[in-house]
C-alpha cells in the first residue's frame, strides 16, 4: 500500500468514526502510523469552564486499563499544569506544536508534569495542535513518542497536514452526533425505568423501541394488545382498526390521541396515549422519521412505592410502612388489625403517626398520596 492510499483509507475512516464511535481506535492507530507516535489523544474542551467534556486516548503497544488511566489523571489533574496547554490556546488553530521546540531538557527535568506525569507513563514528545472551534468547545489532538525515540520533525507535520481538515471535520461531527447519543440514551432510558409499558411505533405500527414494562403487560392474561411480526396490533379487528388509524394520524398528521382497549373477557380496561414524535425529536433521531411515541397503562392498578423509599421520603417505621401497604391495597384498619395480632388502639396510633409524617389529615388522603408516588423500575425491580 503506498502512502497516498495510507491517506485516503484514514480519512475514510475518519469520517466513519464521527457516526461509529468504536471505530475511532482504527482511525486513531492509522493516525499514529503515519507520523510513528505511540499515543493518540483527541479530547473536546470546554473553553468557559476549560474543562474536558469528552475524550478518546488510545495505544495500541498499551494495555486498555493503563491507557485509561492515563487519560483519567490527564483530566482530572494534569491537564491543569500542562505546559503544552497555554501554547496550544494561544496558537492559531492548525498550528502544529513541537514539544521540543519550546522546552528544552533542563525545563523538562524541573517541571512537575513531565517528571510526575508524563515521562513515568512512558511518553515524552509531543506533536500536537487545536484543530477546531466549536461553539463553546475547542478540539485538540495530541500525538505522543515514547520514551527512547526522536522528537517530531516537519516531515510528521508535513503529513498531518494532509488529513487536517478531514480530522477536524470528523472529530466536530463525533462531538455532535455524541451529544445526540447521549441525549437519545437518557430518553430512551427514561423510557425504560417507566413503570408502565412505552414504545415507539411508525405509522403502521412497526415497533422500534419498547421499554422493559412492555413485556410484562402484553404477557398478562387477557390483554388482547400484541406485538405480533414486530408490529402493535389488538386481537379484536374493530379495535385494532381504531388503533391503526391512531397511528397514522400521530405518524403522519402530527396529532396525538387516545382510546380505551377492551382486555378482552375481562371488565377492565387499558389506556393508550398516543404521542406524535416529529423526525427532528430525540427519540426519532436515530430512524430520523416521524415516529410516535404509544403509553399504555392500566387505570386500577394501585402502585405501592418500595419501603426503603418511604422510609427516605416520609421516616415511616418498617410497622407503618406494613399498614400503609395493606391501607392502599384495600383493606380497613380493622381488617389489618385482625390480621396482624394487633389491637385497634395501636393501629389508630399508627395512623395517626402516619399523617403527622405524611401531613395528611384522612386516610383517603394518605392513601391517594402514597398512591401517587412514583414507580420507577430499575434493574428489572420497581424502584
Amino acid at each position: 500500500m503506498t502512502r497516498e492510499d495510507e491517506l485516503d483509507g484514514l480519512i475514510g475512516t475518519l469520517y466513519e468514526a464521527a457516526l461509529e464511535p468504536e471505530l475511532w481506535r482504527e482511525a486513531i492507530e492509522g493516525l499514529l502510523r503515519i507520523v510513528d507516535a505511540q499515543i493518540g489523544h483527541l479530547y473536546f474542551l470546554e473553553r468557559n469552564s476549560g474543562r474536558v467534556t469528552s475524550s478518546i486516548m488510545l495505544g495500541p503497544g498499551h494495555q486498555r486499563e493503563d491507557i485509561e488511566q492515563i487519560d483519567a489523571d490527564y483530566s482530572a489533574y494534569y491537564r491543569t499544569i500542562d505546559p503544552r496547554q497555554a501554547v496550544a490556546a494561544r496558537a492559531a488553530v492548525g498550528e502544529w506544536i513541537l514539544c521540543h521546540e519550546h522546552w528544552d531538557e533542563a525545563f523538562v527535568r524541573r517541571s512537575e508534569f513531565f517528571n510526575d506525569f508524563l515521562i513515568p507513563s512512558g511518553m515524552r514528545y509531543l506533536l500536537g495542535a487545536r484543530v477546531g472551534d466549536m461553539d463553546e468547545h475547542s478540539v485538540f489532538i495530541g500525538i505522543l513518542r515514547a520514551v527512547g525515540h526522536r522528537p517530531f520533525g516537519e516531515i510528521e507535520v508535513g503529513r498531518i497536514k494532509r488529513i487536517e481538515h478531514h480530522l477536524a471535520r470528523a472529530a466536530r461531527l463525533y462531538f455532535k452526533s455524541e451529544g445526540l447519543r447521549r441525549k437519545l440514551d437518557s430518553g430512551l432510558a427514561a423510557l425504560d425505568a417507566l413503570d408502565f409499558a412505552a414504545l415507539i411505533v411508525d405509522q403502521v405500527g412497526a415497533v422500534h423501541f419498547a421499554n422493559s414494562a412492555t413485556e410484562g403487560l402484553l404477557r398478562r392474561k387477557g390483554v388482547a394488545l400484541k406485538v405480533r411480526a414486530g408490529r402493535l396490533s389488538h386481537a379484536a379487528t374493530e379495535i385494532n382498526v381504531r388503533l391503526e388509524a391512531l397511528l397514522r394520524e400521530a405518524v403522519v398528521g402530527g396529532k396525538g390521541g387516545g382510546m380505551r382497549l377492551s382486555r378482552g373477557r375481562e371488565s377492565l380496561d387499558l389506556h393508550l396515549l398516543v404521542v406524535p414524535l416529529s423526525a427532528r425529536s430525540r427519540l426519532a433521531a436515530p430512524w430520523q422519521m416521524p415516529l410516535a411515541l404509544v403509553l399504555v397503562s392500566d387505570p386500577t392498578t394501585r402502585r405501592m412505592p418500595p419501603d426503603r423509599f418511604l422510609r427516605l421520603l416520609f421516616g415511616l417505621s418498617p410497622t407503618e410502612v406494613r399498614l400503609a401497604e395493606a391501607l392502599v391495597a384495600g383493606l380497613s384498619p380493622g381488617e389489618y388489625a385482625a390480621g396482624a395480632g394487633v389491637s385497634m388502639n395501636t393501629v389508630r396510633t399508627q395512623i395517626r403517626s402516619m399523617f403527622e409524617k405524611t401531613r395528611t389529615r384522612r386516610q383517603a388522603d394518605l392513601v391517594k398520596l402514597l398512591t401517587s408516588l412514583p414507580a420507577i423500575r430499575l434493574d428489572g425491580e420497581i424502584l
